[in-house]
């Protein structure tokens, strides 16, 4: 009963997937997060989620953002998911990248940096996080702030890293980016 439930449901998510309705495929992203707790599922489910990550509509790509960062404890090959998630901050979409940047830093602290290729790819985060602050977007800027504190333990140069924050958290224009600088800086002191 419960396997031919299983593959009804599957059936369902795929339908999901490829309808033309971008409700439907957000509504697909939850349900495969809810499926994603079972073991049997879980790397189809994060192939799927992946897979909609390259939607053309920017709500579906946030969506499946924020599920991938919720679900990041659990995912298996993290260094892909992380990849997976650097490449989203380079959306041309300011939602997108706002809602990449809050998902890295839910994941981040479930990444094992002393794993082999960790610290080449917190290399490349750090240098994308610090182009982020750029970002004119100030919600953007404001979160890659928040992420670059949250961070600071794991990426390499942390000298470089608490001088943006520095920098940000004092002479950056807009409020909002100052104050998230601020609490990154809270969260870069040990």
């Amino acid at each position: 009963m419960i396997l031919i439930t299983m593959n009804l449901l599957d059936d369902e998510i795929q339908a999901l997937i490829h309808s033309g309705d971008p409700r439907n495929r957000r509504k697909a992203a939850k349900l495969l997060k809810s499926l994603f707790h079972y073991n049997s599922k879980k790397e189809q489910c994060y192939q799927q989620l992946i897979g909609l990550l390259k939607d053309d509509v920017p709500e579906v790509r946030s969506a499946v953002i924020d599920i991938l960062g919720e679900v990041f404890p659990k995912i298996v090959d993290k260094k892909h998911a992380w990849r997976s998630l650097l490449e989203m901050i380079r959306d041309p979409n300011s939602v997108v990248r706002r809602n990449a940047a809050t998902a890295m830093r839910l994941a981040i602290v479930y990444i094992p940096k002393d794993d082999e290729g960790w610290p080449e790819i917190l290399k490349s985060t750090q240098d994308e996080l610090l182009r982020l602050t750029q970002d004119t977007d100030t919600s953007v800027h404001r979160d890659a702030a928040l992420l670059l504190g949250s961070a600071i333990y794991y990426i390499p140069d942390k000298d470089i890293a608490f001088k943006d924050l520095q920098r940000l958290a004092s002479n950056d224009h807009h409020p909002f980016v100052r104050n998230g600088a601020a609490i990154g800086l809270g969260l870069a002191i040990p």
